[in-house]
């Protein structure tokens, strides 16, 4: 039953009047009614009783959605966007995690909403020198816009600072990208950037170790090969220098094997050729080892382990060959430093008696000479040569007195007797790696994209680039780029 409430004699100055719902008692000259609205003339007093007979907000809903103000038929289903929304005759709120439109406070039957997706920036990839960020963008490239760093405490973004003049080498920065529209600030996600010259360092520690990528991008790779083993300060060759740039994905695992410098009758670290024994009492002679090679790869293990997964070796620095050292004789030759994409050749004594090595090349190992004249008298009826040659990720051992070869990605041939041993090659030769170069001290050249050897006269125990490596090996990767 419906409540009818009268209400006092009043005049209309109008002649028409909207309500909700109405019922209609005395003199009328005609009556609309319908579901929303009445409109009716008055000509006379009457008496008005209104009522509420059911409620029929929210029937129909009106929503036009629009993604950076171009109309869209459909909403954008990733949550790379800043959503507005403006609703008529009730409230509009968007939610994020069920990416869909909540309307509540409904007060009319129609109901109409705007929903603007405003697109944020997709990060592509970015670096930065001391005084820039460089980054490229899949979106909004037209908008002036700025950076906001958040510091380098990924625990603490509230420092936010527009200042990028002084970034720091070998930091990791946070900082988002905002620009203004329709006098409001959208902004990415905060990201992270790697700083060109990132550097990861590689020293020689006798085993293993391993890198995870930190982003998808450009990295470059150097490596240097240890140094042969020598007795005192007389020298043995040096180790090589090999670097390349190449992009790997996020999360990848890289090894490295830093090669060891050639020591008494143990050879270095990663391949180095062994010595038979280190010292001979006759003449006082001294023996030593070949140096390890410095070596990046996909996969885990050894050099000389890798021969069949040749396509998940990235980049190879050579060892040196052992030098030789009479006291008696006064006879000191140098081994035969690493190469470049050939080996160094060991020195030969002026006494004639054995083989130096030669290096290692590109598709073999280097080797030693003997005959009738050079070695019979030390072959003790094995045969014209009777040390071990070089191989794959192996420099040659000696037998008897004798000197180890420098390993490599082939490894230096062995001396035989009184004579010094040679270098390992070095390896850029990987599809993968780009801007690649090996140097050498004064060693052969080559011009070739997979081989291009430069030689040199430098050498320092310090990784220096460019310059063929005393002492242990080294490894260094360093970010060049990286896709955020």
């Amino acid at each position: 039953m419906l409540k009818l409430r009268k209400f006092k004699e009043k005049k209309l100055k109008n002649n028409s009047l909207l309500v909700s719902t109405i019922i209609l008692l005395g003199l009328m000259s005609s009556v609309v009614i319908s579901k929303t609205y009445a409109i009716y003339k008055v000509e006379k007093k009457y008496d008005l009783i209104q009522a509420k007979i059911g409620d029929f907000r929210g029937k129909n809903q009106v929503i036009s959605y629009y993604i950076n103000n171009q109309e869209s038929d459909v909403i954008p289903e990733n949550k790379n966007y800043k959503v507005n929304v403006s609703c008529e005759n009730a409230t509009g709120v968007w939610n994020e995690s069920k990416w869909e439109l909540e309307l509540s406070n409904i007060t009319k039957y129609t109901v109409t909403c705007t929903v603007n997706f405003k697109e944020k920036y997709v990060i592509k990839n970015a670096k930065s020198t001391n005084n820039s960020i460089i980054a490229n963008y899949s979106n909004i490239e037209n908008i002036s816009s700025n950076y906001y760093l958040y510091g380098t405490d990924k625990n603490n973004l509230n420092q936010k600072s527009s200042d990028i003049t002084n970034l720091n080498s070998d930091t990791t920065y946070y900082f988002k990208k905002c620009y203004e529209y329709n006098n409001e600030e959208i902004c990415s996600d905060v990201s992270s950037l790697l700083t060109a010259g990132k550097v990861s360092n590689f020293d020689y520690t006798g085993g293993e170790q391993t890198y995870t990528t930190t982003c998808n991008g450009t990295y470059k790779l150097e490596t240097w090969g240890a140094q042969g083993g020598n007795y005192s300060n007389y020298i043995p060759g040096y180790g090589g220098y090999s670097n390349g740039t190449i992009y790997l994905n996020k999360s990848e695992a890289i090894y490295i094997i830093v090669g060891g410098k050639g020591v008494s009758t143990k050879g270095g670290y990663n391949g180095g050729g062994f010595s038979y024994y280190q010292w001979s009492f006759e003449n006082d002679r001294y023996f030593a080892s070949g140096g390890g090679a410095t070596h990046i790869a996909l996969q885990s293990g050894l050099l000389s382990t890798l021969e069949k997964e040749n396509k998940n070796i990235l980049i190879v620095s050579g060892g040196g060959g052992a030098s030789y050292y009479s006291v008696n004789d006064n006879i000191n030759n140098k081994g035969g430093s690493a190469g470049g994409y050939i080996g160094g050749n060991g020195e030969q004594t002026i006494m004639g008696y054995g083989s130096f090595g030669y290096g290692g090349t590109q598709i073999s190992g280097g080797y030693s000479i003997c005959d009738a004249t050079t070695c019979i008298a030390w072959s003790n009826g094995v045969g014209n040569n009777f040390a071990g040659n070089g191989s794959f990720g192996k420099g040659g051992s000696g037998v008897t007195s004798s000197n180890g070869g420098g390993g490599g990605y082939y490894g230096g041939g062995p001396s035989v007797h009184v004579q010094s041993a040679g270098g390992g090659s070095g390896y850029i030769g990987n599809p993968l790696l780009t801007n690649k170069s090996m140097y050498c001290y004064n060693c052969q050249e080559s011009t070739e994209e997979s081989t291009k050897t430069i030689s040199t006269t430098c050498a320092n125990e310090p990784p220096t680039i460019n310059c063929a490596k005393q002492g242990n090996g080294y490894a260094r990767i360093t970010i060049e780029e990286c896709s955020i």
